[in-house]
């Protein structure tokens, strides 16, 4: 799961509803969650989902990337 700061007044919501139907609210958008992704919204396009999925994929392949200091 990732996760990222979002402004403090949208918390409760978000926490009783989903992040995908609040960003739809704040950017008056429909399905922006199935788009670019919330943190995309936030940021203004400076990191996507595409980003945060990306980097996450590649620690997950840390060992295998570098392996020799995996070893015994």
């Amino acid at each position: 799961m990732m996760k990222f700061p979002v402004p403090d007044k949208y918390v409760d919501e978000i926490i009783n509803t989903d992040l995908g139907i609040v960003m739809d609210k704040i950017f008056n958008g429909n399905g922006l969650k199935n788009e670019k992704g919330g943190i995309a919204h936030l940021t203004k396009d400076v990191i996507t989902r595409y980003d945060l999925t990306r980097e996450a994929f590649i620690m997950a392949l840390t060992q295998f990337i570098n392996d020799d200091i995996w070893r015994d």
